[in-house]
């Protein structure tokens, strides 16, 4: 007995329909073929395709292979035997200037003399005798929202500036080296500036003087000098 031909024309797709999801191949959004792929895996390094669904690879491996993942819609882009590569993402922290910041002076969003005098007042309150207090990051949050990279602005108008007055009246006997987020100004409390032997009686390069008195702004030769004075980190802090 003869079978219908459209049964005999149905039967496959009626199989193909009844097979796992897992063994049906998915159309991709994207293909792209001709390429010379570096997969980022030891034991298969190299691949001619690959072929994308949403955010994720549906396969890696030669023009013919991927082909099968070719639908109507499917967006296909000849490489012409261009190099392609997986995307970086730099995903990263500086966990050691995080630490700094969590047991120092956070001033990441302090840009107001009131805002650094109280950060620097409760860091030196944590801190052990004879240690420094550094860093601190001053005036980040000022500049990214006003969408700049700090140091590619120098010279803004209005641009957050402390003198050594701010953290002098907070700090005591804790010498004290602050920065800006970008590198870009540095402060040094009275008691820093005696420790590296700064005085507006002997100008130094650098060293920022106002009516015969250090502001605490340094830099050059004067930031150069508060550096070396600065003592090793201790127990506490690292």
């Amino acid at each position: 007995m003869r079978r219908p031909r459209y049964a005999r024309l149905a039967l496959p797709a009626l199989l193909a329909l009844a097979a796992p999801p897992a063994l049906r191949a998915q159309d991709a959004d994207l293909i792209v073929r001709n390429a010379r792929i570096w997969t980022g895996d030891s034991i298969r390094p190299a691949a001619q395709a690959i072929a994308v669904r949403g955010e994720r690879l549906l396969a890696v491996g030669g023009d013919a292979e991927v082909a099968a993942h070719r639908g109507a819609r499917t967006r296909v882009i000849d490489a012409g035997g261009r190099f392609v590569t997986p995307g970086f993402i730099d995903d990263h922290t500086h966990f050691n200037q995080a630490g700094a910041l969590l047991i120092g002076a956070n001033l990441l969003d302090a840009s107001t003399p009131d805002a650094v005098a109280a950060r620097v007042k409760a860091a030196v309150a944590r801190m052990s005798p004879g240690a420094w207090l550094t860093g601190g990051d001053w005036g980040a949050y000022e500049d990214w929202a006003g969408n700049s990279t700090g140091a590619s602005r120098p010279g803004v108008r209005g641009r957050f500036s402390p003198d050594r007055t701010i953290i002098d009246a907070v700090s005591g006997s804790t010498p004290v080296l602050l920065n800006r987020w970008d590198r870009s100004a540095w402060l040094a409390n009275g008691v820093a500036l005696g420790r590296a032997g700064l005085s507006c009686a002997r100008p130094v390069p650098g060293l920022e003087c106002a009516s015969g008195r250090a502001t605490g702004r340094v830099a050059d030769s004067a930031l150069a000098r508060v550096r070396r004075a600065v003592a090793p980190k201790t127990f506490d802090q690292l």
